[in-house]
């Protein structure tokens, strides 16, 4: 048991030894100029199959819309029209568990 911590899960009591962990593959940071509106990020190195994406926002505002291709490896995000304060410095967490 390792340092004889455990964790309560669904399972029952687990030695943390045995419980999985999120690794951070990527972060990128998008700092919009004006007038961006849309973007895309290239990450070949992650996989929505065992792992996930989240935004980061950076100065309080909504996020920008995204979606994940998996084909292309590529997170492409816009400017939702119905949002009033849009985000101009935000960023995508990639991670995967381990």
């Amino acid at each position: 048991m390792s340092y004889g911590m455990q964790i309560l899960t669904t399972e029952g009591l687990v030695d943390i030894a045995n419980v999985r962990c999120v690794r951070i593959i990527s972060i990128n940071r998008v700092i919009k100029s004006s007038g961006t509106t849309s973007g895309s990020v290239y990450v070949p190195t992650w996989s929505s199959t065992g792992g996930f994406y989240y935004t980061e926002i950076n100065d309080a505002n909504q996020p920008p819309r995204s979606t994940w291709n998996e084909a292309a490896k590529t997170l492409t995000w816009n400017d939702d029209v119905g949002l009033y304060n849009k985000s101009q410095d935000f960023q995508f967490v990639f991670a995967r568990f381990t």
